[in-house]
Formats: C-alpha cells, structure tokens, sequence
C-alpha cells in the first residue's frame, strides 16, 4: 500500500484517516509506505526543533509497527524564510528492507517542498549490506532512542500487556538503530585465485 497523506493545523496529528489507515494494515499485515507533509517538526527526523505535533507523531508511530524512513536532516521543506524538515516518509517494519537509497533529492523541485526519492525492490542476493559499526551516528541513536521511549508507559495492567509493551520497546530499540546506523555493501568474495 503506497498513501500520501497531509496534515492539516486544524486536524490532530497524526489524522485519524491515517491512523485507520495504519491499524487496518497492521490487522492484514499489509506492508505500507506514506508519504507526508507532516508539518510535525522533532529531531530525530532531521527537525531543527520539536513541536506538539512531532511529539504526539512520534508517540503515534512508538505504539506502531511503522517508523520514520528519514535519515538526514536536509531539509525537505525551503522557501525564501525559512528551511525544515517537516515531509516525512514512514513505512511499516515489513517493508523497510525493500526501501533502498531514501534521500532528500537536490533537483528543483518549481516548489517550496523537495522530491523524495528512494528505491524499492527487494536486495539482491548476490550483494549483501552489512553495518558498518564505526561509522553509527551514537549520539543520533541515543538522542532518538530517549525520545521514543519517553513516551513509554511506565504502568501496565496486565501480563499481556508487559509482552506487549517489551515487542514494542524492542522494536524501537532496533529501529532507532537501523536509523542511525551506516550500512556498507558487501560483495560476495570470488574465492581464492589459486
């Protein structure tokens, strides 16, 4: 499933067709990648600040199995003011190992919004990426990481809910990673020459 979706100041953010949208794809596990100008603003999506909106965004997405694919800080938006990041693309865990190549395109866009552009396909078999762990953006991950968690629950109900929550806490921790990890291309070796 591919949407874009724009959020509007007068709507809550995230908009409620947006979370429909998002359940009902999670309830089929429907792989899912959205396009949106979010105008939620939060740093570990490359913001220059935070905003209410970027905060209960990024509460929505914690609780979620989808995630923000942004992975630099150039920003997405620009006219004669002021520059941000406020166009985010988000894609469900299923798929995100067949986006490929995500970034800020520096063609002119004739708008105050840049192109996005990314591959999708699966990784072919014959080249295999592997993370590259000197280059990790640590400090990236660590300021990502505190800011999903703190919107954390700190009180659950029931056991259920602790297996729930600990899937979660999980997924966050490996996706803040992946975000803020360099991946390098591995070639498969040739063998020896003799």
């Amino acid at each position: 499933m591919i949407a874009a979706v724009y959020f509007t100041h007068e709507e809550t953010c995230p908009p409620e067709k947006m979370v429909v949208l998002v359940r009902e794809c999670e309830a089929k596990d429907t792989k899912l990648i959205m396009g949106c100008d979010a105008n939620a603003h939060y740093t570990c999506w490359g913001s220059t600040d935070c905003n209410s909106r970027g905060e209960s965004l990024l509460e929505f997405l914690a609780a979620t199995n989808i995630d923000f694919l942004n992975t630099n800080s150039r920003p997405t938006f620009r006219n004669a003011v002021r520059k941000e990041v406020i166009d985010i693309t988000l894609a469900s865990r299923n798929v995100w190992s067949e986006v490929m190549d995500w970034r800020v395109s520096e063609e002119v866009s004739m708008s105050d919004h840049q192109h996005i552009v990314f591959r999708l396909g699966e990784q072919s078999t014959l080249d295999q990426l592997i993370r590259n762990f000197r280059k990790t953006n640590w400090v990236g991950y660590r300021e990502e990481l505190k800011a999903k968690v703190s919107f954390f629950p700190v009180t659950y109900g029931a056991a259920e809910d602790i297996d729930h929550y600990s899937r979660i806490l999980r997924d966050i921790i490996i996706s803040s990673y992946e975000n803020n990890c360099v991946f390098r291309l591995k070639r498969p070796s040739k063998g020896a020459p003799w």
